[in-house]
């Protein structure tokens, strides 16, 4: 069996179109979680709250976030996905948030092979109400447990969203510095390479 986070390639035309890892499909209540160590997907908790997930979350697969784990994504789709599902995105925006603390980013993508999805390139393009329900369900999903969700002073709206500029998408060396034992060095930094390329802008 493949490790899904270290033997999947991202794919042959990143970084405008990535190979992403389902962990848990839309409409779900159950936060499923890679375990590293097995490559097998582990219950971590039901969620406490009402709420169920608004696309499909996952990870790009080799690549590296500033919280040790690989960068999260969710993926526009009208269907519901199997977990661990191999699925082609396009990046079309970001979604900053800070969780307990911690730099939390989320790249949001649309799946390629889904016609009602393929011909969206920017985060602006989507309808607001999308971008408030994805925005919303980060907002309340973790009330219940007493964790803090929050953003930087500096960033337009609650959740700061963020535009990928049409000539860089996802930075080629957000995915080259990925190591399967990253030194220190490599694992500083790399979602700030990646915030570094996009342009600061709210959803309307």
């Amino acid at each position: 069996m493949h490790h899904p986070w270290h033997e999947v390639d991202v794919g042959p035309d990143a970084p405008a179109v990535i190979q992403t890892i389902i962990e848990i499909p839309q409409g779900c209540k159950v936060k499923y979680e890679l375990d590293k160590d097995t490559g097998l997907l582990k219950v971590d908790r039901v969620l406490y709250s009402s709420v169920v997930y608004p696309a499909h979350y996952g990870f790009i697969p080799k690549s590296y976030g500033d919280d040790h784990d690989p960068l999260d994504v969710l993926v526009l789709m009208q269907e519901a996905a199997t977990p661990l599902s191999m699925m082609r995105a396009r990046p079309i925006g970001l979604m900053n948030m800070i969780d307990a603390g911690q730099d939390d980013a989320k790249i949001i993508c649309i799946h390629l092979d889904d016609p009602a999805f393929r011909d969206y390139w920017h985060i602006k393009e989507l309808p607001d109400h999308r971008l408030r329900e994805l925005k919303r369900f980060f907002q309340d999903y973790k009330r219940l447990e007493d964790k803090e969700v929050r953003v930087q002073d500096d960033w337009l709206l609650v959740f700061g969203w963020r535009l990928f500029a049409p000539e860089t998408k996802l930075p080629t060396c957000q995915l080259a510095t990925y190591n399967v034992s990253p030194t220190p060095a490599v694992m500083t930094g790399t979602l700030a390479r990646l915030k570094s390329t996009l342009k600061a802008t709210g959803p309307g």
